[in-house]
């Protein structure tokens, strides 16, 4: 049964991980440029926020089965994801008014995103043995985790890294107008 929590909790955090992929650079970066207006800038740092605690998610919960105290943190991350979501749910409404509002397709794929990743999250803590919550627990415990789950963990880490790694620069004027003559560039090139 453990196996098959693992495995509903991997195919989850993958299917979230490729839409929230899409979602962070389709719809925040390259569509509304969320980083470019003062009134999507708070907006921008919670996804910033957001998309690096994930990272750690995945080192922590998925790429490796630690317990103890590595287990702890990841909780407290979840719980700062949860949080940080929170804020960013009660931003987006003032935030995107004058980009005309969170477009329909855009929250749907919010929900869909958000209810996938938290689903993973779950259903991977819920797989952890009781004894890796004990604080005194040694980080590694030896049970055999899924080469699959290790996998899905390793080849999304990239992804999210570089998403990662787009907010925090577009963050700074300079680079986000070189990210807008990029984009110039590629459309007119396929116009």
């Amino acid at each position: 049964m453990e196996q098959i929590i693992i495995l509903s909790a991997t195919i989850s955090v993958l299917l979230f991980g490729l839409i929230g992929i899409i979602d962070g650079f389709y719809f925040h970066l390259w569509k509304f440029k969320l980083h470019k207006h003062s009134e999507t800038r708070f907006e921008h740092w919670t996804h910033t926020i957001r998309a690096a605690a994930f990272l750690v998610l995945l080192y922590l919960l998925f790429l490796y089965d630690f317990g103890g105290v590595y287990l702890l943190i990841a909780v407290g991350i979840v719980f700062l994801d949860i949080i940080v979501l929170i804020i960013d749910l009660i931003a987006e409404g003032d935030s995107r008014e004058k980009l005309g509002g969170l477009p329909h397709n855009e929250y749907i794929v919010h929900v869909i995103a958000n209810a996938l990743h938290y689903i993973a999250l779950a259903l991977i803590l819920v797989a952890k043995p009781l004894q890796y919550w004990d604080i005194n627990a040694p980080i590694t415990i030896g049970r055999a985790f899924p080469e699959f789950t290790k996998m899905v963990a390793f080849n999304l880490m990239p992804g999210v890294a570089l998403l990662l790694v787009f907010h925090i620069l577009l963050l700074h004027p300079k680079a986000a107008r070189m990210f807008d003559l990029l984009q110039q560039k590629i459309m007119t090139k396929n116009s």
